[in-house]
């Protein structure tokens, strides 16, 4: 009789290194009655023979080539009662026959009972396995499909919203925070409608300590003050509802340290022109304005939105536009920023035709 791919729950209940260690082990192949078998088929038609496990200390162990006395070592044997001659084999060879007879599985009508009710349960087991991976795929799916048609619905509702007080608010709060204005509603979409599940999360995500812009958008339309830390803001948007609202707070605008008042430029980017608040600045024959993004100030032409040079201090900045126009010439930079303007279009600030020239009679 064959095992085949079974160890009659010898290994069921090891861990997994230990049982693929104990089953390679039971599946080595050894020359058994004149062919080839693996061990735990070995053991197997040993228990059917009448062999038993065994086990003697063997204390008269010496070196042969020493003559010196060696440490006791257990012996493991298959053996039949009363008979001298036995079969010497391992202890884990040995702990399998053990394990046969107390669980009565060493005959062949109880093996083939076990493996017939093993073949069965890992069959069902596999049925289970695919049956659940099968309901995991849908689930993702259905994640993915939800997260398109929210990302779908969000663009919809920020594309059609029309509070043009709120979105006034948002442009003021960017400008002034962070020194760029941001056109997109997605945000007060979201702050609108928190109490629909995928909203909350996008908003806890977007409404970390580092989006100082975005907080303050939150409590000026809420009247709701954030927690300071990260950890107590999760916890406050996680449960906080649209009906906790209160009325609207007006914004305080930061004061700038600067003498000159700010105005609003547009610098161009690879999605076109966005607005920013910068200090203007005529030098070289050029309209020029200061801004300071992420903690870097920037010097940019005021037509083309092109940048002329950065700094971590204006002064820099300063040094770095003299350096440019060195390297150049004013003519130089004219040209550049004429073929960017024919290339992009010129800044929506001097799209009006009297501004402009306003602009030029001051250069």
């Amino acid at each position: 009789m064959k095992l085949e791919n079974s160890f009659l729950g010898f290994t069921d209940k090891k861990i997994p290194m230990q049982k693929a260690k104990i089953e390679a082990a039971l599946d080595k192949p050894i020359r058994f009655e004149g062919a080839v078998c693996p061990k735990k088929d070995f053991i197997f038609r040993l228990l059917l023979s009448g062999h038993r496990p065994a086990e003697k200390l063997n204390n008269g162990r010496f070196n042969l080539r020493t003559y010196e006395r060696l440490e006791d070592k257990m012996e493991y044997r298959m053996q039949v009662d009363g008979e001298d001659c036995y079969y010497e084999v391992n202890k884990t060879e040995h702990d399998f026959a053990c394990y046969l007879l107390a669980e009565n599985l060493a005959s062949e009508e109880s093996a083939n009972q076990f493996m017939e009710a093993e073949q069965e349960r890992l069959q069902r087991e596999r049925q289970e396995l695919d049956e659940q991976f099968e309901r995991d795929i849908a689930e993702k799916l259905a994640a993915e499909q939800a997260k398109k048609d929210f990302k779908l619905w969000l663009e919809e509702q920020s594309a059609a919203y029309s509070n043009q007080e709120r979105m006034d608010l948002m442009r003021t709060v960017f400008l002034n925070l962070v020194g760029t204005a941001n056109a997109n509603a997605d945000l007060l979409v979201l702050i609108e409608n928190i109490d629909r599940p995928m909203c909350r999360d996008k908003l806890i995500s977007w409404l970390h300590n580092g989006n100082i812009a975005s907080r303050k958008i939150f409590e000026c339309v809420t009247g709701l003050k954030l927690p300071k830390t990260a950890k107590e803001t999760k916890a406050f948007l996680s449960s906080v509802s649209a009906s906790d609202y209160k009325a609207s707070v007006q914004f305080k605008m930061r004061k700038s340290a600067s003498k000159t008042p700010a105005e609003p430029f547009f610098i161009l980017t690879r999605n076109g022109f966005k607005e920013v608040m910068g200090e203007p600045l005529v030098k070289y024959g050029l309209t020029w304005f200061i801004h300071n993004i992420s903690g870097l100030y920037r010097i940019t032409e005021a037509r083309s939105g092109v940048m002329g040079a950065s700094g971590k201090t204006k002064q820099e900045a300063l040094d770095g536009l003299k350096g440019l126009i060195g390297r150049l010439t004013v003519e130089g930079v004219k040209k550049s920023v004429q073929d960017s303007i024919t290339s992009h279009g010129i800044s929506p600030r001097y799209r009006d035709a009297e501004e402009w020239q306003k602009t030029e009679d001051a250069a």
